[in-house]
């Protein structure tokens, strides 16, 4: 990664991501931006599903969440902030 030109990192403000951007910081040496907003959410029962499977499989989820009319918590997981979308 020496070679190549990277102006900033961004992370979320996790340990362990920080930690990430240290670790990539020490080849491509450039700014790092910690972010609170950046972290991920636990998905729940859609951890691993891919986008086409969630909303073949929970229609009504699916909608409601791609509207961003308002917050919905993914099934067995957490919700997110509509501000973010």
């Amino acid at each position: 990664m020496s070679n190549k030109k990277v102006d900033r990192i961004y992370c979320s403000d996790l340990e362990r991501t920080v930690q990430t951007a240290e670790i990539v910081n020490k080849y491509v040496k450039s700014s790092i931006i910690v972010r609170e907003e950046l972290r991920e959410i636990h998905m729940g029962r859609f951890h691993i599903q891919d986008a086409a499977t969630i909303e073949a499989e929970n229609p009504y989820f699916w909608d409601v969440w791609s509207s961003r009319s308002y917050d919905i918590p993914y099934p067995e997981g957490e919700s997110g902030h509509i501000d973010v979308f």
